[in-house]
């Protein structure tokens, strides 16, 4: 699940191998056309979506486009995707694409991953804050300790299972002393 430039090139699948035939199987079929070109195309086929909370805005209607295709890049794998176009009717925001790797998901459930990340990416930054766990070259220093790991994983379920309402960062700011007695005693 990530972000998809709109000048991507995307691919039909590769057709059916003929009997007999010569040369190298390809990896693609033909080029589609670019998701920019989609957005302004009369004959694109929008539909309305209700997202919930989109970033702070309360429900929001978005207008949406989706497809499969196959991602490539020279001297990488062919990769199968599920792309999803995102318009916004109020024109608040410029036109994104996501992708996701798994092709049988629905349009709706990638912007609810998409929106479940940016969650995610925040806790992180927040674990990272209160806890002191740094980057991936710090722990390789002598300073990393695998009590973080353990720590890490109490504010995780401390946040999923919070009945209250309770944030990460505000567990993490009144419980730290807490978080770190804890994964000195369990890790």
């Amino acid at each position: 699940m990530t972000r998809l430039r709109l000048d991507a090139a995307l691919y039909y699948p590769a057709p059916e191998r003929q009997a007999k035939q010569m040369g190298r199987p390809r990896k693609v079929g033909k080029r589609l056309p670019t998701l920019k070109a989609l957005i302004n195309n009369p004959y694109t086929p929008w539909h309305t979506v209700v997202v919930k909370d989109w970033y702070g805005h309360g429900d929001y209607a978005l207008e949406i486009v989706s497809h499969t295709a196959v991602w490539y890049h020279t001297g990488l794998p062919a990769v199968p995707i599920r792309w999803v176009l995102l318009k916004d009717p109020k024109g608040q925001f410029p036109p994104q694409a996501l992708l996701c790797t798994d092709t049988s998901a629905q349009p709706s459930q990638t912007l609810h991953w998409f929106r479940q990340r940016w969650q995610l990416e925040v806790t992180f930054e927040e674990v990272r804050a209160h806890l002191g766990v740094e980057t991936r070259a710090a722990m390789v220093s002598s300073s990393y300790s695998p009590n973080h790991t353990c720590s890490i994983g109490l504010v995780l379920n401390r946040s999923d299972v919070s009945s209250s309402g309770a944030t990460s960062a505000s567990f993490c700011s009144s419980q730290s002393s807490l978080v770190s007695e804890a994964a000195t005693n369990f890790c």
